[in-house]
């Protein structure tokens, strides 16, 4: 009957404590949800209680809330994943301290139904009743409760009202998995062990869908488990989505050391962080200072954090938050702030970057410029501010999936076409003609400093200009830039695309006096180190091949090759040319004969097999320029 997320509704119930939430529960339901001895003795709820309803072929599944201030963090836990809230209020007692903080956290949360049940009424006389509801008119006002309907209610022997709240929960859209692009995440609200079965988690797919037999991991732990079964709203099923009140059967891994406020995701998709950007609301009495600890709650976990704002007596203030431990979150995320001692709600907000850099204090006015153009759908405002850092193509789409608005997505999307691609990254246009000029400036200066020299080695300039760039992307870029024809390369060797090697006429005059010297020297040509020639000139005359070196002697070009179509001839003859062989051919000493045949070696024209030499892979004579 239950087939997808559109046919199911789940409803938190929300509250002071003593407001008879519970009891409510239990009249539509027929089901007690303080279960533990503790919460029997105390008569209230303590753990988050689950159970449902089913109205007109659609399950309502319904999270009971604790009311005392001492638990929000359970409060949050359970109404990070609802779709609407039932709002209790004594009509005897009124606005209590806890109805309106759990309001002020509904609204962080971004819940936008609800319905609101005035409890109790069998205790109270009308014109209380009346009263009740005219102070509930005023605190709504401007809430996402305003208009909604205030309906009288009684449990216990006169019960009064289920009707009418059936009737209200019928008017309540169901979830729509709007956000089933993004990876699955599920926040765990509760673990236990069911018999026949093992570890049961439970909670509330925030994005994404998960089948049987998947492999999930248990954040922030390293533990990963396979799904034996899965349970939405209690019925069996074969693939759960965002949205749907779930409960995971898990096998393998350490399932003792689950607990609530991990968060189930499929392996490798979302990178975890410790530093967020975020969009911040305060409650009007909050004394919030900038690098002050706080307490970070969303979806099922509260973790440490320091708070730095960026700007302050704005309508609008973004901030950054930086964890005491690595958290998974995503663009979009609704999160609640509490003061880490004592336990009080200071405000609430939205994750615009999961992924920031951490943040300079000079730079937090351009950072709120660069926030406030990314929230109206300016995406090279984010990329330009992520520099050489780029952002991972796969975060970038879920930014845009994240957005509900498929007009907004369309041009968040629209952004990421005229971003620079490198190793699956993507870089603002800016930051990669920057880059460039980098390596284009460096080069110019090493042309400056060895005009005989044609470039740098491509491996050198990324180690040293640009570390922090993949070897891929740093190849990409190069190939951006070659593109470009601001750079060349000859092997790999990179040069700026205007350089070129041009010889003095002295230079050139001692090329051929050196060159002639090593033609007539035959194959035991000069040693490197014995001549008077400019190194850098040698150096060029080797790149250019008009020398070859061969360990420490320089050889014309032209007495190589006459002792390459010796050794052509020898093979012609014979199978191996063995040492003695090449002695007698080349004419010389042992001292020079060791070097070139292992240079042969080297160049392929000749490969060893024993003490002797056979054909090597290259056949080709050695070309060279006179």
């Amino acid at each position: 009957m239950w087939n997808n997320a559109v046919s199911n509704l789940i409803v938190g119930t929300a509250g002071h404590i003593d407001h008879g939430k519970t009891s409510l529960v239990r009249e539509l339901t027929g089901v007690d949800l303080d279960r533990t001895p503790e919460e029997k003795k105390r008569g209230i709820t303590i753990n988050l209680g689950f159970t449902h309803l089913d109205v007109d072929e659609r399950r309502i599944s319904f999270i009971d809330m604790p009311g005392h201030e001492k638990l929000i963090r359970n409060m949050i836990a359970g109404a990070s994943g609802i779709d609407a809230v039932l709002l209790c209020i004594s009509a005897t007692e009124g606005v209590m301290p806890q109805t309106v903080e759990h309001l002020h956290i509904l609204n962080f949360l971004n819940i936008q139904h609800g319905i609101v049940a005035l409890t109790m009424c069998d205790l109270a006389d009308d014109e209380l009743i009346e009263m009740a509801k005219l102070e509930l008119e005023e605190l709504f006002e401007g809430t996402f409760l305003e208009g909604a309907p205030i309906l009288e209610t009684a449990a216990g022997p006169n019960p009064k009202g289920a009707q009418d709240l059936l009737d209200a929960l019928r008017q309540i859209p169901s979830h729509t998995p709007s956000r089933s692009s993004l990876p699955f995440r599920l926040p765990i609200d509760r673990v236990f062990i069911q018999q026949g079965f093992g570890s049961v988690v439970t909670g509330t797919g925030h994005h994404g869908s998960i089948k049987v037999g998947a492999t999930v991991q248990a954040h922030p732990t390293t533990e990963t488990f396979r799904i034996r079964t899965i349970h939405v709203h209690h019925d069996p099923k074969e693939e759960a989505f965002c949205g749907q009140r779930t409960a995971l059967n898990l096998s393998g891994g350490n399932t003792e050391a689950l607990t609530r406020g991990h968060v189930l995701v499929e392996p490798g998709l979302i990178d975890q962080s410790s530093i967020l950007n975020v969009r911040l609301a305060l409650l009007e009495d909050a004394d919030l200072k900038d690098g002050m600890r706080i307490r970070l709650l969303t979806g099922s976990s509260e973790i440490l954090a320091k708070i730095h704002i960026f700007n302050e007596d704005e309508d609008v203030l973004f901030a950054q938050i930086r964890t005491e431990r690595p958290l998974i979150a995503l663009p979009q995320d609704r999160f609640v702030l509490r003061r880490e001692s004592p336990l009080e709600t200071l405000g609430g907000g939205i994750v615009v970057d999961p992924w920031a850099q951490k943040a300079r204090k000079k730079d937090y006015s351009k950072l709120t410029q660069t926030l406030k153009a990314f929230g109206q759908g300016d995406g090279m405002a984010l990329l330009k501010e992520k520099g050489a850092q780029g952002l991972n193509i796969q975060a970038a789409q879920y930014f845009s999936n994240a957005l509900l608005d498929s007009n907004e997505r369309e041009q968040l999307n629209n952004c990421w076409t005229q971003a620079v691609v490198l190793d699956q990254k993507y870089y603002s246009p800016e930051c990669a003609t920057h880059l460039i000029q980098i390596v284009s400036d460096h080069l110019s200066e090493f042309h400056k400093l060895n005009p005989l020299r044609l470039g740098c080695s491509s491996k050198s300039l990324k180690e040293h200009l640009l570390p922090y760039l993949t070897p891929k992307a740093f190849a990409e870029l190069i190939d951006l830039a070659c593109s470009k024809n601001i750079l060349s390369r000859q092997g790999q060797i990179l040069y700026r695309s205007d350089f070129q090697i041009q010889l003095t006429a002295e230079q050139e005059k001692q090329a051929q006096t050196l060159l002639s010297k090593l033609l007539q020297a035959g194959l035991e040509g000069a040693s490197s180190h014995s001549e008077d020639a400019d190194e850098h000139l040698i150096g060029y005359l080797v790149t250019e091949g008009r020398i070859l070196r061969i360990a420490q002697q320089l050889i014309h070009p032209h007495n190589m090759q006459l002792l390459l179509e010796k050794i052509r001839e020898h093979f012609s003859k014979k199978n191996t040319l063995s040492p003695a062989d090449f002695k007698e051919l080349a004419q010389l000493s042992r001292k020079f004969a060791i070097p070139i045949l292992e240079w042969l070696d080297a160049q392929g024209f000749t490969a060893r097999s024993g003490n002797d030499r056979i054909v090597g892979k290259t056949g080709d004579l050695l070309q060279h320029k006179s």
